[in-house]
């Protein structure tokens, strides 16, 4: 494989990607991330797609979501980039499957990419997830000797599957020529399990700063706002109980940005605490709406346990200081008590606690502004051009090496 010089051919494999026409809200992150990379890099996406076909003539009657992903495009150009979907058997694209039949998933999925595109014309891969797709990438370094770089995005998927599959995460860590994590917390983590040849820390992006100081009106009740997937892991049960505070109850509101699993109950919990006119669930929204409603807030909360979240770094470029919990990484970038307030993680289930650390924000409004500023100016560093920056230097660093 030759070096092309100043114009590096990548290879993304990622199965969570936007997937047009509909997109679905499929890590827009993602998209995002790309968008800035491609900018340096001449870029490739190669999106596994869950193989849906339905006879035209069931089109009409199927339910709207399988409709959708029957009919991802099978390429997209999205200007500074392709994306290719190529379709693999529906059983290998679920969780169970990636948990529990790793190398299966990855040996199916390896056969699609060495048939939608010609290994050769790339001079490195970028894995999105260690399992499977840097299971792939590693096999495809085998066989075409091209490096890869893999990034870890989830806190637990490390630690979880089969023994097959934590065997399969380690031969991936050990063969990557980069293992990239996006807060400190993951990277240690996993190194307490696995051995990792190139281990390194690159910070995820999300924010869109405002020119100048955020504006607040403080007439009203004060608004907090969460975006996030009505899944346990963001924990908004917790978040919902601690609004069944009186003052909570009559000086502030909650809003919350995303949909999920738990819908159905966060719904009649709310009803149960009689928090109707308190906590409103908006829903599912294109990204350009959620920063509409980030204008409009005053506080973002996030009480998660993720790799790094970012949700709450698009707040802090909006001029909103967060309420986060210690397990989203965002508290390696901030300090207590300056861009918001970092909830102990032994103190992120405790509704009670919760709600006393908001009230500062109801009994004085005027740290509002002190932190908002706070907060914007941390956010500065953490855009999308500044992420793909730090992975290009990688990847120059990594072909400079090579050749």
């Amino acid at each position: 494989m030759e070096f092309t010089g100043n114009k590096i051919k990548l290879l993304i494999i990622i199965s969570s990607f936007p997937k047009p026409p509909n997109l679905m809200n499929l890590s827009p992150w993602a998209l995002e991330q790309t968008k800035k990379l491609a900018k340096l890099i001449d870029c490739t996406v190669l999106s596994a797609t869950p193989n849906l076909w339905i006879p035209k003539g069931f089109n009409k009657i199927m339910p709207s979501k399988i409709k959708k992903w029957s009919n991802v495009e099978k390429k997209h150009d999205f200007g500074d980039f392709t994306a290719l979907y190529p379709r693999v058997p529906i059983k290998t694209y679920t969780k169970k499957a990636r948990f529990g039949s790793s190398t299966v998933v990855a040996d199916s999925w390896y056969k699609i990419v060495e048939k939608s595109v010609n290994i050769n014309d790339f001079d490195i891969i970028l894995a999105h997830h260690p399992m499977v797709e840097g299971l792939i990438a590693k096999k495809l370094k085998e066989k075409y000797e091209i490096s890869f770089i893999t990034i870890e995005h989830s806190h637990d998927d490390p630690f979880n599957g089969n023994e097959e599959y934590q065997r399969n995460y380690s031969e991936v860590a050990n063969s990557a020529d980069a293992f990239v994590c996006p807060s400190k917390h993951v990277l240690n983590s996993i190194l307490s399990k696995y051995s990792v040849k190139n281990p390194m820390v690159i910070y995820n992006g999300g924010a869109q700063p405002i020119e100048g100081s955020k504006k607040f009106d403080f007439s009203g009740r004060i608004k907090f706002i969460s975006v996030g997937a009505l899944s346990e892991y963001k924990n908004h049960r917790t978040l919902i109980k601690a609004f069944d505070d009186p003052i909570l109850r009559e000086k502030a509101f909650l809003e919350i940005i995303g949909d999920g699993p738990l819908r159905r109950e966060y719904d009649d919990l709310i009803n149960s605490l009689k928090l109707q006119n308190v906590v409103r669930l908006r829903g599912n929204m294109p990204h350009n709406l959620v920063f509409n409603e980030l204008d409009n807030s005053h506080v973002f909360v996030l009480i998660s346990e993720e790799n790094f979240s970012v949700a709450a770094v698009e707040a802090m470029s909006r001029g909103l200081p967060v309420v986060v919990s210690e397990s989203t990484g965002i508290p390696e970038l901030i300090s207590d008590g300056i861009q918001g307030f970092v909830i102990k993680d032994d103190k992120r289930m405790d509704s009670k606690y919760i709600a006393s650390v908001l009230k500062n924000f109801v009994s004085d409004p005027h740290i509002i502004q002190e932190m908002s500023d706070a907060a914007l100016q941390t956010s500065k560093s953490l855009t999308w051009e500044e992420n793909a920056k730090r992975t290009f230097q990688i990847i120059e660093d990594l072909m400079g090496a090579k050749f």
